[in-house]
This record gives C-alpha cells, sequence and structure tokens, in this order.
C-alpha cells in the first residue's frame, strides 16, 4: 500500500503544479514540493513544457545559486533511470546553451596532473571574477551553498547525458 499510496499522492498532486509554480521563489519548499510530483511521474515528464523549464532558469537567474532548482530540472530529465531525452534536451537548450553563465565550468586537470579548476561569471560566481581557481580552494572560501550547488550541477550534467544522448554532448562539453 506504501507505495500505491505515494503513487496516488503524487497524481493528486499534479492539480496543484499551477500553484505550486506560482509559490516558487517565495521560500515556503514549493520547488521541493514539485520536485515530488515530477519525480519518476512519466506521465507529469511527458507534459513538461519550456514554460516549466525556463521558470527555473528564471529563479537561478534572481535568487541565485540554489541548489534546489537545479534538483527540479534533473529530475526532469529522467524517470526510474531511463532518459527523458525530450526534456534532457529542453534543459540542455534553455540551460546550458541558453543561460550559461547560471553554471559553473569545471576544467580537469591536465594529463601531468594538478588540481581541478573551476570558472563562472562573475556575477553569479564571485568569487571567480578575477578567473579561474582551484575547485578545492573555491568551495572552502564559498562554503557548503557552493558545494551543493557544484554537487547539483554535477548530477544535471550527468542527467543530461543519461541514456547517451549525444545531443547534448557539445553543450557538456563546454562545461567540463
Amino acid at each position: 500500500p506504501g507505495h500505491a499510496g505515494h503513487a496516488a499522492n503524487k497524481h493528486h498532486g499534479l492539480r496543484f503544479v499551477p500553484q505550486l509554480q506560482s509559490m516558487l521563489g517565495l521560500g515556503i519548499r514549493a520547488a521541493g514540493a514539485l520536485t515530488e510530483v515530477f519525480l519518476d511521474n512519466e506521465a507529469q515528464l511527458l507534459r513538461v513544457e519550456d514554460s516549466h523549464v525556463l521558470k527555473f532558469v528564471e529563479l537561478l537567474r534572481s535568487t541565485g545559486r540554489e541548489a534546489k532548482f537545479l534538483s527540479f530540472l534533473t529530475v526532469l530529465c529522467q524517470c526510474r533511470g531511463v532518459a527523458i531525452r525530450r526534456n534532457q534536451w529542453r534543459v540542455a537548450r534553455l540551460l546550458l546553451q541558453g543561460a550559461p553563465e547560471l553554471l559553473p565550468s569545471l576544467s580537469p586537470p591536465p594529463s601531468s596532473g594538478g588540481p581541478v579548476l573551476v570558472s563562472g561569471n562573475g556575477h553569479y560566481f564571485p568569487g571567480l571574477t578575477s578567473g579561474p581557481m582551484e575547485l578545492s580552494a573555491w568551495l572552502a572560501a564559498e562554503g557548503e551553498e557552493a558545494a551543493a550547488y557544484i554537487e547539483k550541477s554535477l548530477e544535471l550534467f550527468a542527467a543530461l547525458a543519461e541514456g547517451r544522448n549525444l545531443r547534448n554532448a557539445p553543450l557538456l562539453r563546454e562545461r567540463l
């Protein structure tokens, strides 16, 4: 009964998606509720439109680095481990291509070794205004919120590549 009840709650929650979207950014955990409604809910995931993704892109732009908004976008990209390609492309197009300044870029160490470097737009990543920085030093300076944002960014990048989605590869290569 637990799983069936959970599924019934998700289905019931669908009617509240527009209201929850209107409450985003008000600090009342609407993003978490929306994430739960969409999580592994194929019927709802197939109804996602550009406007849903753009709302979260705008929230990232207006509120700054909020990991919970990246979590929602990650949930849109897969259902029970299977890629939802239309949403992968939608998120890649609207966020990675349309608003790349909202995400960090990571540079792996050269083959000779060395630190991973992070870079990003100085407005959204103020600690990076003077250029790339060692990831570990930046995380030490910026704290837990930055670490959570990097972690959720990497989870989103992985979700965008799920199912060998080669269409997103060029956009992902620009970030990693």
